[in-house]
């Protein structure tokens, strides 16, 4: 008995001394882990410091609802800045935003304005207000402004870099409204009178298609701006970075789970596995037909451009004044007064992307006929307007049909993700991704019959 006493002591003796030079040295060539008092630490990998927890203390470590880590990346330094100011709470980081603008130098004044800031809307990829500015003669600006600060969800699909640098271009190129100041917590731009578009401004008798058209058209034959590395469309970037964020929440939270046998067939198209295949059946239909990557909007939806043709938003104290010609627009310019009547707005998911992406999103959720016939009249116009080397309208048509699936797919992963960061309104989560995916599969069919009917063309 004391010999297997003894041999036994040894053994957890050794033990321990081996869990001790880990925490002290570290593994061999991983580097030192070193242990807080409050159970946390760090290790070194490759000149990159990453945090850890020993394991007894990592089952609470991430609660659901909790704020998004980001992904590591080149530009993790640049855009881990921005997802720390966007852990404060957004009325916290719209006073910051104002401040740093200096357009309010005393604080009683900066106090007052955020106070009486109108939220227009609380999305998840950016918080928005309208600001009064009170008559002040110590103010920089009295003009009415919209301020709008990220969120932690705009940080994990966007790299820092790129933050407003399509805002700013639109401003100056006439194609949004003007921007006043921007930083890493946001972006302040002018206040523009009117309504956001719907989809019945979309038919072919809307005297905003036209105009729209030849926005959309400006904007994707401008320069994609050099602090896009690389000319690859983000689509494909978006919905890997929102999957990989799915796949690491899974592990702590799977809806289904509170009622298995009841709930699992529901959940089923949002898991991550599902996910996973329909991304990689798309990329592999559509990479090899080569289809254009231009400046584009990322989110055009209609709701993401503005008209000043009709009645105007019903905001308090809104001047009856409309707003005047961009600078950037000249009496020699080709763009028809008509055309300053619309402005895209909402910049935060543009750069390098699929033209008929843009263009199909706009039209998506109109019926079958009336959206083919929209759609041509759209295309007419946006051909007119871009020149030489763009096709003719069926093989746009063919184009932007093709690329719909997408449309709906990155809606799917979207709503997949925000089910893990809101659970607790689950139910609706879950209602508009089902009727996303409905959608996603009438527009993978059609996907596909385009793609057979190509190859046996080739």
């Amino acid at each position: 008995m004391c010999e297997v006493f003894s041999k036994n002591a040894r053994r957890c003796m050794v033990s321990i001394v081996v869990v001790f030079g880990v925490l002290t040295l570290g593994m061999p060539g991983k580097g030192p882990i070193n242990l807080s008092r409050k159970g946390g630490g760090e290790i070194r990998r490759g000149g990159r410091t990453r945090l850890i927890r020993p394991w007894f203390l990592c089952k609470s470590s991430l609660k659901m609802g909790s704020p998004i880590p980001l992904p590591t990346s080149s530009s993790s330094l640049q855009r881990s800045i921005g997802y720390r100011e966007s852990t404060k709470p957004p009325e916290e980081r719209l006073r910051i935003l104002l401040e740093k603008s200096q357009n309010f130098p005393e604080s009683k004044i900066l106090d007052l304005v955020v106070k009486n800031a109108t939220q227009l809307s609380q999305g998840f990829c950016n918080y928005v207000w309208l600001i009064n500015p009170p008559s002040d003669e110590k103010l920089n600006s009295s003009s009415r402004v919209v301020a709008k600060v990220y969120s932690a969800l705009h940080s994990l699909r966007t790299d820092r870099e790129t933050w407003g640098a399509v805002d700013r271009l639109a401003s100056d190129c006439g194609l949004g409204p003007s921007v006043v100041f921007d930083n890493e917590i946001g972006i302040i731009h002018d206040f523009l009178p009117g309504r956001v578009l719907e989809d019945k401004d979309m038919l072919k008798s809307s005297p905003t298609l036209v105009p729209l058209a030849q926005k959309l058209s400006r904007l994707h034959s401008t320069d994609i701006p050099s602090v896009y590395s690389s000319r690859e469309p983000l689509i494909w970037d978006f919905l890997t970075r929102m999957l990989d964020e799915i796949v690491r929440r899974e592990t702590h939270y799977k809806p289904h789970q509170k009622h298995p046998q009841e709930n699992q067939s529901r959940y089923i198209f949002l898991s991550s596995n599902v996910l996973r295949r329909e991304i990689e059946i798309c990329e592999k239909i559509l990479r090899p037909h080569h289809f254009p990557s231009v400046l584009a909007h990322g989110d055009c939806k209609p709701a993401n451009a503005m008209t000043t043709l009709s009645e105007t938003i019903p905001l308090p104290s809104e001047p009856k004044s409309l707003p005047s010609e961009p600078k950037s627009l000249s009496k020699e310019s080709n763009v028809s007064t008509e055309a300053n009547s619309v402005y895209l707005i909402d910049f935060e998911l543009s750069g390098p992307n699929y033209r008929g992406y843009d263009i199909m999103k706009l039209f998506r959720k109109l019926p079958g006929p009336e959206r083919d016939e929209a759609m041509r009249e759209f295309l007419n116009v946006y051909i007119e307007e871009s020149g030489p080397g763009v096709p003719d309208v069926e093989d746009l048509m063919r184009e932007c049909e093709m690329l719909e699936p997408l449309t709906w797919l990155e809606a799917v992963v979207f709503f997949a993700l925000v089910l893990h960061i809101k659970p607790d309104q689950e139910t609706e989560w879950v209602s508009l991704g089902r009727s996303r995916w409905q959608n996603y599969l009438k527009a993978k069919q059609k996907m596909l019959d385009h793609h057979r009917l190509a190859i046996s063309d080739t």
